[in-house]
């Protein structure tokens, strides 16, 4: 008896993947990208000694309270039957929208963190701690967002694989933000900013890199990801079949327990 052939096909995984990774991978990148230089950028611009362990954890603090904001205002613009109808709300344009406010907050952060030292004459070094903050804010945002959109978009199969790799490309971001940050200090950098003329120096290359960044990922983000709408009938289909396998799951495991 001849075995019939397997005709299932593999899942194709979802074309805003590549995008989220991007994402996600730059935006962990942006909170080691300046930890070699940053001491050394507070010294010049004559921070007091506070200002270093603030400007490493207030990116923290902003990933916080960015994850609880912008989570906020994906669930706002989705469910609110006032914005519903209105050009910023509905299923499809929620969570774009969000993203891309979200996205605006990296832009702004990158851009104070590098004005800090533009006129060496004038040293801004609170900017340093408005930028973290605002990185911090757009990093957990931006997360938050993606994972949402994950557990609603994806399907119940590819659900855990996908979550598991979006976290490992922000894993991979914080690790090599050191590195890359060096990098940029190195090759782009071209001084300590000493003199008037640089625009660029050693402390504020990375930052600049991240800036572009950004605004890379809002180009790309308004002109490539068109959010998919899913029905509330096929949601509840979906979780009926996650919860029929978490059932047969739960089962398996009470007979074997009782076959023991």
């Amino acid at each position: 008896m001849t075995k019939a052939a397997d005709t299932t096909k593999p899942m194709k995984k979802p074309a805003y993947l590549a995008l989220f990774y991007y994402n996600v991978f730059f935006a962990c990148i942006s909170f080691s990208l300046i930890l070699p230089t940053l001491a050394p950028f507070l010294t010049k611009l004559d921070a007091p000694p506070s200002y270093l362990p603030l400007a490493i954890s207030i990116y923290s603090i902003g990933e916080m309270f960015g994850s609880l904001g912008f989570g906020g205002m994906y669930n706002a613009l989705q469910s609110n039957e006032f914005l519903k109808t209105s050009a910023f709300g509905g299923r499809r344009r929620a969570p774009k929208v969000t993203m891309l406010v979200c996205i605006s907050f990296g832009v702004v952060g990158s851009a104070l963190y590098a004005l800090a030292g533009f006129d060496p004459d004038q040293p801004k070094p609170h900017y340093i701690l408005i930028g973290r903050a605002m990185q911090g804010i757009w990093t957990g945002g931006q997360q938050a967002v993606e994972q949402t959109y994950l557990g609603f978009a994806s399907p119940p199969k590819q659900r855990t694989e996908l979550t598991s790799r979006l976290g490992t490309f922000a894993v991979l971001g914080f690790i090599l933000g050191p590195s890359v940050g060096a990098f940029f200090s190195h090759f782009f950098g071209g001084s300590d900013g000493d003199d008037e003329n640089d625009s660029i120096s050693m402390f504020t290359a990375p930052s600049y890199f991240i800036l572009a960044v950004c605004i890379s990922m809002f180009v790309a983000t308004t002109l490539m990801w068109t959010p998919q709408v899913v029905s509330g009938k096929e949601m509840e289909r979906r979780n009926r079949s996650v919860n029929s396998s978490l059932g047969s799951l739960g089962s398996s495991g009470e007979t074997g327990s009782d076959s023991r």
